[in-house]
């Protein structure tokens, strides 16, 4: 179950990155992805919450949140 959820969510990533470099910065289309994106994020943390989510890949996907580096970027 936990690999499908995971497979699940890197599809949905791989996706709307895809649909991001298609349109052009700033336009409604892209912030319509971008919020895909944040719901995509919100998606993994109720799941992962629920330990449906293997807590490595999480980590994996999220670890940058622990960088204040990150942020600078």
């Amino acid at each position: 179950m936990r690999a499908e959820f995971g497979n699940l969510y890197i599809e949905r990533y791989w996706q709307i990155d895809d649909d991001l470099l298609l349109e052009p910065k700033g336009s409604e289309r892209h912030r319509q992805h971008r919020h895909r994106y944040l719901r995509l994020f919100e998606d993994e943390f109720d799941v992962a919450y629920l330990d449906f989510l293997d807590p490595q890949q999480w980590e994996a996907w999220h670890s940058v949140l622990d960088d204040p580096r990150a942020l600078l970027r």
